[in-house]
């Protein structure tokens, strides 16, 4: 999963993907996701491995590759490094 083959608008899948799963902290999920690698525009099988780091922070992994992400209390994901931050949140 290198950030170049594919496109991430916002976090959407992602806390999608976090509020379904309802990890408690220390708790780790696999799941099988297709994404669509530019400028091929190839529909590719990827694995992903959620882990609950703390209340508010979640580990994203994928072949040799990890982030961790900053979360609200509503999972909504505030802080992905190296992709893109919440510049705002409505109370």
């Amino acid at each position: 999963m290198e950030q170049s083959d594919f496109i991430t608008i916002n976090g959407c899948e992602l806390t999608m993907a976090i509020r379904r799963l309802g990890l408690s902290v220390g708790d780790v999920a696999d799941l099988v996701v297709a994404r669509v690698a530019f400028p091929e525009h190839e529909v590719r099988r990827v694995r992903q491995r959620y882990t609950r780091l703390a209340h508010n922070r979640y580990r994203l992994a994928s072949g040799d590759d990890s982030v961790d992400m900053l979360v609200n209390d509503d999972g909504v994901i505030l802080d992905y490094p190296g992709g893109w931050q919440a510049v705002a949140v409505a109370p």
